[in-house]
């Protein structure tokens, strides 16, 4: 009989040490997996915060690249009359072709993750998808930009600054008053002409890519927002 005592007693340590291990083990492994959710979470606040910022960025660049396009269709238009616009109303049409059109490539939080690897936290292949699928199109507006921004280049610009604005003229204090020779100056400036049609083609055509990113930057916080609910 006491050799049964020690044996029941033997394996009730091993059933106690089982169970301890056991518990210890499902510990562990919510440990794991409250650990992950967290980090997963983390990782779509991040990427929601940075699409919130592209939404307003990208909305203003949208609206400087159609106000530079409207901009350079207007003096290309009164080149076509007899009697352009005066002078002393040109000045403020020409701000948006003067102003500095920057466009945003807000992408460090997807670098890192991507970089990291922690990207496939998500376990949602579509959300993936998409995510590449908008900073490959903002990669490639930008591209676009900076490959228009050299062909506007400084001398280009100051050329225009020059045909443009009277000696006394001052950009920091929005004295828009132009040469009386403005038009007839344009006209034999063929050059610049070719840069004001090339410039509202691509900044019609920037203003447009960027809306389309736009809904596609909407569709992309919906789903995160969704999943963060979930």
């Amino acid at each position: 009989m006491k050799w049964h005592r020690k044996l029941r007693y033997a394996i009730g340590e091993i059933v106690i040490i089982a169970i301890g291990l056991f518990i210890g083990f499902q510990i562990d492994n919510w440990k794991e997996s409250w650990q992950l959710q967290q980090e997963k979470r983390a990782l779509l606040v991040s990427l929601a915060q940075d699409l919130d910022r592209d939404t307003s960025l990208l909305q203003a660049c949208a609206a400087e690249a159609r106000s530079a396009a409207a901009s350079a269709d207007l003096l290309l238009q009164q080149l076509d009359r007899a009697t352009p616009m005066a002078v002393d109303s040109v000045g403020q049409k020409l701000q948006p072709l003067l102003s500095y059109i920057d466009v945003p490539l807000n992408n460090a939080s997807f670098s890192l993750f991507i970089s990291s690897g922690k990207l496939t936290l998500l376990h949602d292949d579509d959300l993936e998808r998409q995510l590449h699928s908008y900073y490959n199109r903002i990669a490639h507006i930008y591209r676009s930009w900076t490959a228009w921004d050299k062909e506007w280049s400084s001398q280009r610009l100051v050329s225009l600054r020059q045909l443009s604005f009277a000696r006394s003229a001052s950009l920091t204090h929005n004295n828009w008053q132009v040469k009386p020779t403005f038009w007839a100056e344009l006209r034999e400036d063929e050059p610049l002409q070719a840069l004001l049609f090339s410039t509202w083609e691509s900044q019609r055509a920037m203003a447009q890519a960027m809306e389309a990113i736009l809904s596609q930057n909407r569709k992309l916080a919906g789903h995160i927002r969704n999943t963060l609910s979930s």
